[in-house]
């Protein structure tokens, strides 16, 4: 199949659409109770666990009950928490190391009093001893050498099962509907899918499913044992392919750790090209580096493509970086604003689409939903070489990097509250309400505090002073209420 457009982004949307309109990829709309899960922000234990030196087999209880109080304490309004690697004892058995973690589950009960959801790594794929399952050697992928395949680090060796084999389909789909019922994720991390070596290094024992078949087999019984055990668990995978589009709920743009100290601009990459699923219906989860050094660019850019999330530490990390009340006021501005939504358009306002160095990159951004803009994101000065852009449409300008959105399910120019979240003290203008119109404006800041003052159009425009902190407190979001009877 070939499709050709003005640009590569166009040119991919034509790919998507031949494929959907085709019946090639077919993505059911997620229940409600999915769709609150996969648009949840999320906060990631690995970067913590590294930081700390808890990671592999040294991640146990008091780890991970130090990083949950951390990120209580924190003030982060995340929406869920979700459990990296290793808190698997034996790999395949997809259960907790009882000897590390006495009071996983307890933990996780913990998570969700708090509110939060709970959400799961698992490398489903990975087998530590295929006797635990009544399986032998003969069910795991193999090397040239007719021995199976050995990965992992010289002192935590594992081997790959071989999904071709059916008493491996068997013991997935028994261990995977036991993992849901027992931990009840809302989201898993499905992790290491991509770890299957290539043709030249192994083989399944049914050729007929060697290369990127292997791979497709594999999602078909894993995702399909999730989803039986729970329609409305999250999977999230790393994915641009959009063949992947019916397994894959959330497009996750880890791992970043070959991009220190460049997170920021990965991910911004990386975003420019994932974007592009959420138009079948895969949002993507806009992850963190490994410190909080640009979480807030990072943030700014993932908000219109779907949830934010992120893996620092609260204790230390390889920037010596800490999470301070502004980044935290801006988390929590920026959740406002999050969207709940599976399917939607975000077209990137600010691009560069090449670059032999930076690649492509966009500085600011719109999502579209049903036709109409409901959230924008502008970058007046610029990112990374890609240009500013201080102006969308009859919408609004502004002089400083802010993001306005919808609060409504609506569109922007018909919502009766709207969310602004600054980076920068300046001004905003919206230019689509009708002269006279008063909107009563509430400024919330990180402390609790409400700041409410009224103003009004005066020539189609509504002019707004932004502050990124009152009295000192950092300021969350600017809620936008028009007036009864206002149009």
């Amino acid at each position: 199949m070939w499709t050709f457009g003005a640009d590569y982004p166009e040119a991919i949307r034509a790919y998507q659409r031949a494929l959907a309109e085709s019946g090639i990829v077919t993505v059911p709309a997620p229940s409600p109770a999915k769709l609150a899960a996969a648009t949840a922000s999320q906060f990631n234990t690995w970067g913590a666990q590294l930081a700390a030196g808890t990671a592999s087999q040294r991640f146990d209880q008091a780890s991970l009950d130090a990083i949950h109080t951390q990120l209580v304490d924190s003030g982060l309004d995340v929406g869920m928490v979700v459990v990296d690697d290793k808190w698997e004892g034996e790999y395949g058995k997809l259960e907790h190391a009882e000897d590390r973690f006495p009071e996983f589950e307890r933990t996780l009960e913990r998570i969700r009093g708090h509110g939060r959801r709970v959400g799961l790594w698992a490398a489903f794929l990975r087998c530590d001893d295929p006797a635990t399952h009544g399986l032998t050697s003969a069910d795991l992928l193999r090397g040239r050498d007719g021995e199976p395949v050995v990965l992992g680090p010289a002192d935590a060796p594992y081997f790959l099962f071989d999904v071709t084999r059916a008493g491996v389909r068997a013991v997935l789909r028994e261990r995977i509907a036991a993992f849901v019922a027992r931990y009840r994720p809302a989201l898993v991390k499905f992790d290491f899918g991509y770890e299957i070596p290539d043709l030249t290094l192994c083989a399944p024992a049914d050729l007929e499913y060697a290369g990127e078949r292997l791979l497709g087999l594999a999602l078909e019984v894993v995702v399909g044992a999730l989803r039986a055990a729970d329609p409305d668990v999250v999977v999230m995978y790393y994915a641009l392919s959009p063949l992947f589009a019916p397994y894959v709920d959330l497009h996750s743009v880890d791992d970043l750790w070959m991009n220190a100290p460049e997170y920021h601009a990965e991910v911004n990459r990386r975003l420019f090209f994932s974007r592009l699923l959420a138009e079948l219906g895969v949002a993507g989860y806009g992850s963190g580096g490994y410190d909080w050094v640009h979480q807030a660019d990072i943030w700014f850019d993932s908000v219109a493509c779907g949830p934010l999330g992120m893996l620092g530490s609260f204790t230390g990390d390889l920037s010596d970086s800490t999470c301070p009340p502004e980044l935290v006021a801006l988390h929590n501005g920026l959740t406002r604003l999050s969207r709940r939504r599976a399917r939607f358009r975000v077209d990137a306002i600010g691009a560069s689409g090449l670059g032999p160095v930076t690649g492509a990159r966009s500085s600011s951004w719109v999502r579209i939903e049903d036709g109409e803009p409901v959230l924008v994101v502008l970058r007046p000065g610029g990112f990374l070489g890609a240009p500013g852009v201080r102006e969308f449409g009859d919408l609004l300008s502004t002089d400083v990097a802010v993001a306005v959105g919808s609060v409504d399910g609506g569109g922007l120019a018909a919502a009766r509250r709207i969310g602004v979240v600054p980076r920068g003290d300046g001004e905003l203008v919206l230019t689509f309400l009708p002269d006279g119109e008063r909107v009563d404006v509430v400024v919330h800041t990180l402390d609790g505090d409400r700041h409410e003052t009224s103003r009004a159009a005066r020539g189609g425009r509504l002019v707004l002073p932004l502050s990124t902190a009152v009295d000192g407190a950092p300021v969350t979001w600017v809620e936008l209420v028009r007036e009864p009877g206002e149009s």
